[in-house]
């Protein structure tokens, strides 16, 4: 069980370092990008053939228009979001790998932690068990004062316990 929780947490932490370093190459592309020839390139975008049944029913769903006026409709935005990012590209740019450190390591933290605490958990319970399946056989074996007759063996041995360790060691 503890193998399953913390295969399950490295798991996630892989999944959140992919996650946050795909976040910050975007955002870094977002940051650097030439914004207003990217608007001039936006708007002669054209749908392969292959994706336009997919596509264009999506974009006349959302937005009412065709592919190539939505496209168009997007260039103001996107010449706005230019002018706002270039304004503080310069800091934002030199703050985002700390940024994204910082928010990696609280996030890897976070998930380490909650392996570390199911692990614990499991354990915790594991031997708050571990006394109720063993008190028959400790009464069993101190009711003789330490001898241990044959009807006391046979009892030994047909206990859960010890049948249990038997089968997890003795295959």
């Amino acid at each position: 069980m503890h193998i399953a929780i913390w295969m399950t947490g490295l798991l996630l932490l892989a999944l959140w370092s992919a996650t946050m370093w795909l976040g910050y190459s975007l955002s870094h592309l977002a940051l650097t990008l030439p914004w207003q020839q990217a608007a001039a390139t936006a708007a002669q975008l054209q749908i392969p053939d292959l994706l336009k049944p997919f596509l264009d029913p999506i974009v006349l769903i959302f937005s009412g228009q065709s592919w190539a006026n939505w496209v168009q409709g997007l260039a103001p935005l996107m010449q706005w979001l230019g002018n706002l990012l270039q304004g503080s590209a310069g800091w934002l740019v030199a703050a985002l790998p700390v940024i994204a450190w910082i928010v990696w390591g609280l996030g890897a933290l976070l998930v380490l932690a909650l392996a570390a605490g199911g692990s614990a958990g499991v354990w915790w319970w594991r031997k708050q068990q571990l006394p109720t399946k063993t008190s028959g056989l400790v009464s069993s074996l101190g009711s003789q004062g330490g001898a241990v007759s044959a009807a006391h063996l046979q009892q030994l041995k047909a206990h859960p316990l010890v049948d249990h360790l038997r089968r997890k060691f003795f295959r």
